[in-house]
């Protein structure tokens, strides 16, 4: 699977907040030399986890109460992509798995 522009920036910035210090380190070695190709493993792992904890951050923003209407809606459009990427994510390793 191939990881376009929009995750990739998405990802780049969860890196950040979300990734220890190895793990960044390989998001970054990755991202700069083969973002074009497909995601191998150990990245796919490394993108699931920080996808996984900015998830929980934004459950708890919604479920907080504190959150204006519009806010709740981008939160809840967010946690959508988020969901959806990992899934795809896990999809991939799966058929990788079966395939190999």
């Amino acid at each position: 699977m191939k990881l376009t522009p929009q995750a990739l920036r998405l990802i780049s910035g969860l890196a950040a907040s979300y990734a220890d210090r190895q793990s960044l380190s390989r998001w970054s070695s990755w991202r700069k030399r083969r973002a074009g190709e497909d995601v191998p493993g150990d990245i796919a792992q490394i993108v699931l986890g920080m996808l996984a904890r900015h998830a929980e951050h934004l459950e708890q923003r919604i479920d907080s109460a504190m959150l204006t209407e519009d806010e709740e809606a981008d939160a809840l459009n967010d946690l959508g992509y988020l969901r959806a990427l990992g899934s795809d994510l896990k999809k991939d390793a799966m058929l990788r798995e079966h395939s190999a």
